[in-house]
């Protein structure tokens, strides 16, 4: 009878941590997205206030009502609010940063100005600091690390992590050019808690009463 009863402790302690992580990521998400919400009407009715200066070029504005896109909109305060959104959709993790990639290669739904700006997802991402690489090629290579591995710069950026261009010396001594990819800090754990919130809001979805 003991085993069982560990068993099904073991699993309610697993759920409970599950729960707790789900609900700490959720108010992470909550608490970047609600400056946003708090000011969008701000940047609206300084829109229509005429603050910013005008939105829009003439051949640009043409060319996307031809195509049937959203109109185009460069002004300062629009550009404004859409690099303030960038920097929450950054500090949101993998999963937002997915999401905001694909929207930012679809001009025709959401716009030029939009995806002028998030188009910096794609592999321009806001790097992380030195010290979390350093610290996984410690743990990987051992404190001498920088006797098999050298970095240069930073290749480019994504939502999982960033690539350096780099030098593998081999067993024989020989120097190879590598690319090397590093995980942003904390992405498993936010991806695994944003799939637990996806799934939550799936089988809400499944249970509410259809039209």
């Amino acid at each position: 009878a003991a085993r069982p009863l560990g068993g099904r402790l073991s699993r309610l302690r697993k759920r409970a941590r599950r729960t707790i992580r789900m609900l700490v990521r959720a108010a992470q998400l909550l608490i970047t997205a609600a400056p946003l919400a708090a000011l969008y009407p701000v940047a609206r009715a300084l829109k229509s206030l005429g603050l910013g200066g005008p939105a829009g070029s003439g051949s640009r504005a043409a060319l996307e009502e031809a195509l049937g896109a959203p109109p185009s909109d460069d002004s300062a305060v629009t550009q404004w609010y859409l690099k303030l959104t960038l920097w929450a959709v950054e500090s949101s993790g993998a999963a937002v940063i997915k999401l905001c990639q694909w929207a930012s290669s679809r001009p025709d739904m959401f716009g030029q100005s939009f995806c002028d700006v998030f188009g910096k997802l794609q592999d321009a991402t806001t790097p992380h600091h030195w010290k979390h690489t350093e610290k996984i090629l410690r743990a990987s290579y051992g404190e001498e690390w920088e006797k098999t591995v050298r970095l240069g710069g930073v290749l480019g950026s994504g939502c999982i992590g960033q690539v350096y261009k780099g030098a593998v010396t081999d067993s024989d001594g020989k120097e190879r050019n590598v690319a090397v990819k590093v995980m942003h800090p904390g992405v498993r754990s936010n991806i695994d808690a944003d799939l637990d919130l996806l799934y939550l809001f799936a089988d809400i979805a499944e249970r509410l009463p259809r039209i």
